[in-house]
């Protein structure tokens, strides 16, 4: 733990966002390569919503399985948010979901913001969003479209990733310094590898 501290990848190796949103798009992914097989089922319920409904339901299993924390439950409620913005129709920014999904968490539990990771996890997640507006998107980036909006830069997508990754971990730095009075300096560094290594 001391090593994962002094690297900066603590996140990686506990149960993060980034975790169960991958395992809810693995499920849907599969759900909706199985249910494309069948005409009866596809008739009854498209199979992408039932693909995504799937995945919100297991990620949900898993975020319960893995004990709730903070970081879980606001994965969850975004993913849920986002699902339920959809099949409204309603455009769902990246920025909109978030507000929705701190002011849910916040509903069910108002004494969140005391705690570190409420502010490391919503903190993440905003300076995602916010690193990876695209300007002619006017901030319509959704949690699931975070890695195409970085493929779809080509070229420069090392750079972008290393940006992104750059602008998150030195958006984080006060609040790292504040709660835990130390800071990895090799995290970025470190995190640029490890995200998609460990993931």
């Amino acid at each position: 733990w001391m090593l994962f501290q002094q690297t900066g990848v603590t996140h990686l190796v506990s149960i993060s966002g980034v975790h169960i949103t991958m395992l809810a798009m693995l499920v849907a992914w599969l759900t909706q390569q199985l249910r494309r097989r069948s005409l009866k089922l596809c008739e009854w319920m498209p199979s992408l919503y039932a693909a995504q409904w799937l995945g919100l339901v297991v990620a949900l299993a898993y975020a319960l399985l893995a004990g709730w924390a903070l970081p879980a439950q606001r994965t969850v409620v975004m993913l849920a948010i986002w699902l339920w913005l959809s099949r409204l129709g309603v455009a769902s920014s990246g920025v909109r979901v978030l507000c929705f999904a701190l002011w849910g968490v916040l509903c069910f539990d108002p004494f969140a913001v005391l705690s570190i990771s409420f502010w490391l996890s919503f903190g993440a997640v905003a300076w995602l969003i916010l690193a990876l507006n695209d300007n002619e998107q006017g901030g319509d980036l959704n949690p699931l479209q975070v890695e195409k909006q970085i493929e779809k830069k080509g070229a420069h997508k090392w750079l972008s990733a290393m940006g992104v990754q750059l602008a998150v971990g030195l958006a984080l730095l006060p609040v790292t310094l504040y709660f835990f009075h130390q800071a990895s300096l090799l995290g970025v560094a470190v995190n640029f590898i490890a995200i998609p290594l460990v993931s």
